[in-house]
């Protein structure tokens, strides 16, 4: 899963392939208790945070996950 590993660098981990080498040690996208405090540092940032407000209402970590990777991707350009 790419996106966990984008999640985890927004996160600020550093060597994410050193500390998690393989996809299944990240659970971003199966564990609330891994999204939620992603979900946290997203609102402390600038960007569409309606996204991931619509996808909280729906209670499926599917969603949020996604919104928050699309929330990610779309803060990254903007940093840059």
């Amino acid at each position: 899963m790419n996106d966990n590993k984008l999640i985890a660098e927004f996160m600020d981990y550093d060597n994410v392939g050193e500390m998690f080498p393989f996809d299944g040690d990240l659970h971003y996208h199966s564990s609330w208790n891994w999204l939620i405090p992603v979900v946290d540092k997203c609102f402390q940032k600038e960007g569409k945070h309606y996204l991931i407000n619509d996808a909280l209402l729906t209670i499926n970590i599917d969603e949020v996950h996604e919104a928050v990777v699309k929330f990610i991707k779309e803060y990254n350009k903007i940093k840059n």
